[in-house]
């Protein structure tokens, strides 16, 4: 499933898209409570990596640009892509936003 904002101007869709999600992402850093080990740092990092994924989905953001928000390099990001478990975390992220998308407007 793909988001569609009608609007004719193909930039306002996308600076519209971002912001939603910029929203987005604050509110779920915001309520995030990871792990208590040694690696809290690093899986609260690929956690946010995880929700900008979604503009990756969306086809808005391209991964460098990712990377660069998360903090991260460009590589780990592309190894990330490759695992499971990352790709279902960004999975149920999606979900929740296209959720989160549908109560704003509902």
């Amino acid at each position: 499933m793909f988001i569609e904002v009608t609007t004719g101007n193909a930039e306002d869709k996308t600076n519209y898209m971002r912001k939603l999600l910029r929203t987005f992402i604050e509110t779920k850093m915001k309520t995030y409570s990871g792990l208590e080990a040694q690696d809290a740092d690093a899986a609260k990092t690929k956690y946010l990596a995880s929700l900008w994924m979604i503009l990756s989905v969306t086809g808005i953001m391209q991964h460098e640009e990712i990377a660069q928000q998360s903090g991260i390099a460009c590589g780990d990001l592309q190894g990330w892509k490759s695992d499971k478990e990352f790709n279902a975390l960004v999975e149920c992220n999606y979900k929740e936003f296209l959720i989160y998308i549908v109560d704003l407007f509902a």
